[in-house]
């Protein structure tokens, strides 16, 4: 898979084209992550037909629930970006807060952005209403990478 084929759309976040760009990335459909709504810095995105069985007690395994996090922080991280840049997680830092069960809700929020790093937040709410996961990392921003690297 090159970049071109996963590229961010060109036009301004907020648009028809952002959600179906989020929803068309391959590793959102195989974690059945869906996205909801997507604006320059934000996205919610509900993990809600995952292929993934269940624990034992109903919840969404805690591995799975992290890469959906990962995966919303990134597509807000990128949304934030002018066309040109992308942004890589750099580091992640997860508290599980109660059992995650399914759908889940991960609202991501870019809280502060400058010339290499974006830092972004992330709440997780599961079906019982309930904070499930608290979520902040920083993504290292940098220029597309060109065919050669």
């Amino acid at each position: 898979m090159t970049y071109a084929e996963v590229a961010a759309p060109t036009t301004p976040p907020g648009t028809r084209a952002w959600i179906d760009w989020a929803n068309g990335l391959p590793i959102a459909a195989a974690m059945g992550l869906r996205c909801v709504s997507l604006d320059a810095g934000a996205t919610r995105m509900v993990l809600d037909n995952s292929d993934w069985p269940c624990n034992p007690n109903g919840a969404v395994h805690g591995g799975l629930v992290f890469a959906a996090a990962d995966q919303s922080m990134g597509v807000a991280a990128i949304s934030s970006l002018e066309p040109g840049l992308v942004a890589f997680t750099a580091s992640l830092n997860i508290d599980f807060l109660s059992p995650a069960f399914p759908p889940v809700t991960l609202d991501a929020t870019v809280t502060r952005r400058g010339r290499t790093l974006a830092f972004v937040e992330l709440s997780a709410v599961g079906a019982d209403g309930r904070t499930c996961l608290r979520a902040s990392g920083v993504w290292s921003v940098q220029a597309v990478p060109s065919e050669e690297d």
